[in-house]
């Protein structure tokens, strides 16, 4: 019964995590800050659909402050998901280097287009992002200059079934946190030119806030002037307002991820194989000897049994793991 409980706390341990939201308001100024375990989202869809015939693209800006660049881990700053990671939008972080991608190509294996820009994101710098995606291709602009552009990359939005959710500081699955501060956010239905973008950071630069950009006609449009309380307010006429929870929300669970899917030969994975190599031989070991003590039926079929009471503490372990932010619910776990 120890060694059960031993196992099942190993399994579950929270790594310090804290199940409080780890967003806040800055004090002084316009914006949410994002500490470890932190995540807002829009608790309503907002397709953004085109009146003419053919597609127009879309703009997207971003004040930001990043918090630390030389975190090893995959942050992302902000996903627009409409329920598959092959369709979602998708803003992140490794190290300093700004990451930009429909999809959940992470590791570039399907070898689908992406914009990665390397010294991007330098740690307690602000930093003005704006993204235009149109059939010509994909610019970024950092701090009102061209940075990148990509003429493969044709960002989309997920709204084809009108139910799209933006997410901040994370991903849905509550694992992917971003640190750092966000002092505004616009979405529009057009493209915005080189002097839109050169004249918005200048403009926001000097001033501090978004509140001049309301009249080009933002479809999600975020200030942060709120200063306080569990939402912050869309000023855009469609009312999409952030939701800031208490408590941090997983929202969408994933239970027992094949291997396939997030799975990369590198030291992580066989340090996970050898924990639970190793975790599981103590148990293993007293289930077999709780067996042979038994007798009879149990005895005899000693070998069943173990793999058995060990398999159902495994799967035990990786049901429950769905529910915990920052945990992965792996099949190759259970496997191992």
């Amino acid at each position: 019964l120890v060694m059960l409980l031993l196992i099942i706390l190993f399994g579950l341990q929270f790594k310090g995590f804290s199940f409080d939201n780890k967003v806040s308001w800055i004090d002084g100024e316009n914006g949410i800050r994002f500490g470890h375990y932190g995540i807002a989202y829009s608790k309503t869809a907002f397709p953004i659909t085109s009146s003419n015939s053919k597609p127009t693209g879309f703009s997207l800006e971003i004040a930001i402050r990043p918090d630390d660049s030389k975190d090893a881990r995959f942050k992302i700053l902000l996903s627009i998901h409409g329920g598959k990671d092959s369709e979602q939008l998708l803003i992140g972080q490794w190290r300093s280097s700004l990451i930009i991608m429909n999809g959940d190509d992470y590791n570039s294996g399907k070898r689908t287009p992406k914009i990665g820009i390397r010294n991007a994101l330098p740690s307690q710098s602000n930093t003005f992002i704006n993204i235009t995606s149109c059939i010509n291709g994909t610019h970024v602009y950092i701090n009102g200059h061209l940075r990148e552009f990509n003429s493969k990359l044709i960002l989309k939005i997920p709204n084809k079934a009108a139910d799209a959710v933006l997410v901040l500081g994370n991903s849905p699955y509550g694992r992917h946190s971003w640190t750092g501060d966000i002092y505004g956010l616009a979405i529009y239905e057009h493209i915005l030119s080189p002097s839109d973008a050169a004249s918005h950071f200048d403009r926001w630069f000097q001033q501090g806030i978004f509140s001049f950009f309301r009249n080009i006609d933002p479809k999600v449009f975020y200030t942060f002037d709120d200063k306080a309380g569990l939402s912050a307010r869309d000023h855009s006429p469609n009312d999409h307002h952030l939701v800031i929870p208490s408590r941090i929300k997983i929202l969408k669970k994933e239970i027992l991820v094949a291997p396939w899917n997030e799975t990369r030969l590198d030291r992580k994975l066989f340090q996970d194989m050898m924990i639970n190599f190793a975790g599981f031989i103590p148990p293993g070991f007293f289930f077999f000897a709780l067996m042979i003590n038994l007798n009879g039926f149990y005895e005899k079929h000693r070998f069943l049994l173990t793999i058995i009471a060990c398999f159902i503490v495994s799967l035990t372990i990786e049901l429950a793991q769905a529910w915990i932010p920052f945990r992965s619910s792996q099949s190759l776990d259970l496997i191992f």
